[in-house]
């Protein structure tokens, strides 16, 4: 909109102002005291009139105002003003552009900062960032941030190659800036002996636009630390398996060979191998029932004379 005003009052506007305005025509506002358009909440009302009266105005004046339209609407707009002559009398020529959505944008994006700043204030173990589009932090709370000796007062109000070391920054910048793109991203990161899941997503309004990003990294590190203790007991599981399966096949494999002999042969020796084949499974299987009702697992090794169980397996064989 562009405007000019005599005494604090509309003698010019263009199709544009009308319009923002509201009104059918110019009619409408031509003669019209340009304080009347502020809006009663503004708190610049003052300098509205000095403004535009140009009283105490010299050179170019800027400032942010709230206008109410012919319809009740109220807007958001930027003024950039400077005194003309306009048909020999002192005025006032006035630029006004319409500001409402980014103001509605910012005001989003402050009631979001509340919500998420809360939200990152209680978060227990690990850390919560909000970013803006110029990938400055609005928000950088949680527990776990002093764990890696970083520090809110030093994050907040940054950008991420202020704030982060050159490592991080490398990591993060990209995936920052496909958040802003609106994509999301998850990673894992090892970080001063600890270890974070990092999600990286777009924060989007109403609308679906994304106006800002949002990183969320909870420690992992007991959860990885447990999950290692589970991977080793596994393996220890599978191989203790493997060697009481070989055990009891042993036996097995004992008893039914002589088994068959004593069937095909009638030679009842062979079933006193074969009762002590049995026997020695029994043993076995009672063994592992008593390790595995005690709860204890076989986590430690010593030393053995490989001379003494050598001579123990030649024992066992004719």
């Amino acid at each position: 909109m562009i405007t000019v005003s005599v005494d604090g009052a509309c003698r010019y506007i263009n199709q544009a102002g009308v319009e923002l305005l509201g009104a059918d025509c110019r009619d409408t506002i031509i003669g019209q005291e340009y304080i009347d358009m502020v809006h009663p909440g503004d708190d610049q009302e003052g300098e509205s009139v000095l403004l535009l009266n140009r009283e105490g105005t010299e050179g170019v004046a800027n400032l942010e105002q709230q206008l109410t339209t012919v319809d009740g609407e109220t807007k958001y707009v930027e003024v950039t003003a400077r005194p003309i002559v306009f048909d020999g009398d002192d005025a006032v020529l006035a630029i006004v552009n319409d500001i409402t959505e980014r103001k509605k944008r910012e005001e989003t994006l402050r009631e979001r900062e509340r919500q998420y700043r809360s939200l990152a204030e209680n978060f227990p173990q690990g850390m919560v960032f909000v970013f803006d589009e110029d990938i400055r932090y609005t928000v950088a709370k949680g527990q776990g941030l002093s764990n890696v000796g970083l520090d809110s007062y030093d994050l907040e109000g940054k950008t991420i190659s202020e704030a982060l070391p050159e490592t991080l920054y490398e990591l993060f910048e990209p995936r920052y800036r496909q958040a802003l793109a609106g994509e999301e991203d998850v990673f894992e990161l090892e970080y001063e002996d600890h270890v974070f899941r990092v999600h990286t997503l777009p924060v989007r309004d109403r609308e679906g636009n994304v106006f800002a990003g949002m990183q969320i990294a909870p420690d992992i590190t007991e959860e990885r630390r447990e999950t290692n203790t589970l991977q080793h007991q596994k393996d220890r599981l599978t191989e203790f398996t493997s060697v009481i399966s070989h055990d009891l096949r042993n036996p097995l494999s004992v008893a039914r060979g002589n088994l068959t002999i004593a069937q095909e042969t009638g030679d009842t020796e062979a079933l006193e191998t074969v009762d002590r084949s049995l026997d020695r499974m029994d043993v076995l299987i009672e063994d592992v029932l008593s390790l595995a009702q005690s709860g204890l697992t076989i986590d430690t090794v010593e030393e053995v004379s490989l001379r003494q169980v050598a001579e123990d397996a030649w024992e066992q064989v004719s």
